[in-house]
């Protein structure tokens, strides 16, 4: 389960309810996490292969990747002009 809101973090819960991770979106290079206060990120999605989660604000979507217990910004995406910039 996963909740997203205006502090620029994306939270994944377990089925316990506890906290499992707390990912920071990243709109660019230089502006992330708590940087984004007040901009509210839009729903999340999950791959159907559950290997990936996304979100999104404005014309920005962070995807990131699912290993196990790790969690990897894998793209950033602007659709202004449908650049993908990987993280890795």
């Amino acid at each position: 389960m996963g909740n997203s809101g205006y502090d620029g973090t994306v939270r994944l819960w377990n089925a316990n309810g506890g906290l499992e991770h707390t990912l920071m979106f990243r709109k660019n290079e230089h502006v992330y996490g708590s940087e984004l206060s007040g901009e509210l990120l839009g729903p999340l999605s999950w791959s159907l292969s559950g290997i990936y989660i996304a979100a999104a604000i404005a014309n920005v979507v962070n995807i990131w990747h699912i290993s196990g217990t790790f969690l990897t910004l894998v793209y950033y995406i602007l659709h202004t002009n449908m650049t993908a910039y990987q993280t890795s």
